[in-house]
Parts: structure tokens; sequence; C-alpha cells
């Protein structure tokens, strides 16, 4: 288990990334107070689990990825959004993606302005944002908006469709891509 402290600034830069959409007192409530980082998975690959279960948070339990952690950038896990999603009752910082968008995102491509098919607001170009699947309306990955909204509406009008709108930072096939060769070379 990693230091506490390393742990807190963790911590705190997942909340200012979350930060960014929402007021901390609305989202302070859907996070774990009580986690760890688990390392070696996969060179400069972090989890950052809920260490045991909190009676106010139903939907999290004791294992539950939070965040992840990638050459010492922190980046809010999908299950984490999913939770604020259905804790404050509001989707911010969003883009759903369209069944193409979908699976072309679970092979770690990035989304294209032709597949976003809804836009949650508020971000900015830069910001982390969760990509929503509207079939089941689950977040399916996290990733950084290249484009702002209206940016993203400009360029569905001019027809710049391959233009990407979020570059995939993390999605949830991003384990059997990369974790089952590296599993399968032992």
């Amino acid at each position: 288990m990693r230091d506490r402290e390393e742990i807190k600034r963790y911590k705190e830069k997942l909340l200012g990334i979350l930060s960014r959409a929402y007021k901390r007192t609305e989202i302070i409530k859907c996070i774990p107070q009580r986690l760890e980082i688990t390392c070696n998975l996969y060179p400069g690959i972090c989890i950052v689990t809920v260490i045991e279960s909190e009676i106010d948070l139903k939907y999290i339990y004791a294992g539950s990825p939070v965040g992840i952690i990638i050459n010492s950038e922190i980046y809010p896990y999908p299950d984490l959004l999913q939770e604020i999603y259905r804790c404050t009752g509001d989707i911010r910082s969003a883009v759903e993606a369209g069944p193409q968008g979908v699976k072309a995102y679970l092979y770690g491509n990035d989304l294209l302005v032709a597949s976003v098919e809804k836009i949650y607001r508020p971000f900015r170009r830069g910001d982390i944002v969760g990509i929503i699947d509207p079939s089941d309306k689950r977040v399916i990955g996290v990733g950084r908006a290249l484009l702002d909204p209206r940016e993203i509406l400009r360029a569905k009008a001019m027809g710049r469709d391959t233009e990407a709108a979020v570059e995939n930072i993390f999605d949830l096939g991003w384990f059997l891509r990369v974790l089952k060769p590296v599993a399968e070379e032992y």
C-alpha cells in the first residue's frame, strides 16, 4: 500500500478534475474516503480503489476502482463518473457517443466528431470528460476534450466528421487489449 500523503495528493487531484464541472459540496458525498493505490499491473499504470465498503455509497464497494494513474497523472475511473452522475442526479462534462463511436472508443481510438450524439456541458478544450454509451447510459471511458462543445457543433456543421473531438485516455476495453497479451506471455 502506498503512503497516505501520496493517496491524499491523488485524491485532491481527482477532486480538482471533477470540480471543473461540479461544486465540491455536490460531489464530496459521492467519493469514497478510504482509498488505496495498487501498482505494477502494467508499467506506468496504477489503480486507485476503495479499501472497504461505505454504507452511504451503495454502488461503491471494496476493491472498486475510482481512479487510474497513468504515468503519474490521475484520471477518474469510468465507475466513479457513473457513481457521480447517479449520486448527483446530473451528467456533466461528458459526451454521448453513437454506436460506431462506442465500438471504436472501446478499441482504443479517439472519439470523432461524427460519433458525438449528445454533449453534456460544461467542459472546455483540455478538460477530462466521460464517454457515455447511449444504449445503457453507462460510462465506457474517460478522455480529454480536444474541442469545446461549440467547436464540436461547428465541426459537425462544417462536415469535419473525421476530426477527433475527444482523445482516448482510458476505456473499459483497455484491460483486454493491453493486459491480456501481457498475461499470455507468462
